[in-house]
């Protein structure tokens, strides 16, 4: 029985054992390390494949990792092609923890073909209105961003405005047109919903799934992002050429790019790539940002639709994180919402309020934070 130490997240830390149970013998097993006071569901975990191999040794070519608990009961699990080389990159699942509890994780590996069916947990839905009435609508993995501001041109063009994406607690959408704005699906359900709505009943309206539940406007809305500079906010999307990649879609975890080329702020034009994830068990979804073809430190600029908003919550909570939040009678059917936005203390400067009304971003509240040339945020 092989047992290891390795690095997860941060929330997480990793212990060799000396003994266990005969179901291990001969088998690969790590050991998972909740160090605190609280309970953690669905907590995600990610390995990546030179990590693993580091730990185990050589992985078996063609082969899989399927993972199992202590009583011998398969894990769902997936494992992920981030570069589209045809080779799998990083192992994901998710687990659970009591506080300061601990679990052993048995890796095996299987071919393709013996892959277990796991419950689809995410999903990520971006397809094309057909042309003619009852044709299917067609799922695409790449596009092109639009360059209206017109929600009768980009429904006409993309079903729910552009790409979609949930698991099962929430959803969200961007509009796929010079607003970029993204937008928040209220479910009922922890199925997968997304693939049908939008096609023949509005989800502006209660559905058995949920329906959209945020007035988004001319505001960032959930999380978009701009420029700040000179005192302006700069939406993104406006006047750059976008892109839509589809990375990964797994039933545990999802992934696809936004890309912005040429983004035209007074004389100078930049690159931007905007990475979503979204995984199971999770009422958030993960964005990084690389900013390229800045010659100096700019400051980019994430926000949340404040217009049935008064206040807004700053919380620092350590050394390493800081966020800001609202809690309000903001979402349809005048329902209480809370939303917010977590980012890297270092990078924080300050926050800020769009106006009301006016040209350009508007009804936001929004953080500053220090970007440079390439670096992921």
């Amino acid at each position: 029985m092989k047992k290891f130490i390795i690095p997860l997240l941060i929330i997480l830390t990793v212990s060799a054992c000396t003994s266990k149970d005969k179901i291990f013998k001969d088998t690969n097993v790590i050991t998972l390390v909740n160090n605190y006071e609280f309970k953690r569901v669905d907590e995600p975990i990610i390995i990546s494949k030179i990590q693993l191999g580091e730990l185990i040794g050589e992985i078996p070519d063609a082969k899989i990792p399927v993972l199992k608990d202590e009583s011998g009961k398969i894990l769902a699990s997936q494992v992920d092609d981030l570069d589209k080389d045809g080779q799998w990159d990083e192992l994901f699942f998710v687990t659970e923890f009591e506080p300061h509890d601990s679990c052993d994780i048995l890796i095996e590996f299987v071919d393709t073909s013996e892959i277990p069916d796991y419950i689809i947990r995410t999903n990520i839905r971006f397809a094309k209105v057909p042309e003619e009435t009852g044709n299917e609508y067609i799922e695409l993995t790449g596009a092109t961003r639009l360059k209206s501001t017109e929600t009768e041109i980009s429904s006409k063009e993309f079903q729910m405005e552009g790409p979609a994406w949930e698991n099962d607690k929430v959803g969200f959408r961007n509009y796929f047109d010079a607003r970029n704005g993204i937008d928040i699906f209220g479910k009922r359900v922890p199925e997968m919903a997304l693939d049908n709505v939008g096609i023949s009943k509005s989800y502006h309206e209660m559905q058995e799934w949920g329906m959209d539940i945020l007035k988004v406007g001319n505001s960032l809305g959930a999380g978009a992002l701009a420029l700040f500079e000179n005192g302006t906010l700069y939406r993104l999307g406006a006047s750059s050429e976008g892109k839509y990649e589809l990375v990964t879609e797994g039933p545990l975890r999802s992934i696809f790019k936004l890309y912005f080329k040429d983004w035209q702020i007074g004389d100078n034009k930049y690159d931007l790539i905007q990475e979503i994830s979204i995984m199971a068990g999770c009422y958030y979804f993960e964005s990084k940002i690389i900013l390229s073809g800045i010659a100096e430190e700019k400051t980019l600029v994430t926000g949340i639709v404040n217009k049935y908003s008064d206040s807004l919550i700053v919380e620092d909570f350590n050394s390493e994180y800081i966020s800001i939040a609202t809690h309000c009678k903001q979402a349809e059917l005048d329902k209480y919402l809370g939303m917010g936005i977590l980012f890297n203390k270092a990078s924080f400067i300050d926050t800020g309020s769009a106006p009301d009304e006016g040209e350009g971003i508007v009804e936001t509240y929004y953080a500053k934070l220090k970007i440079r040339n390439n670096e992921q945020k």
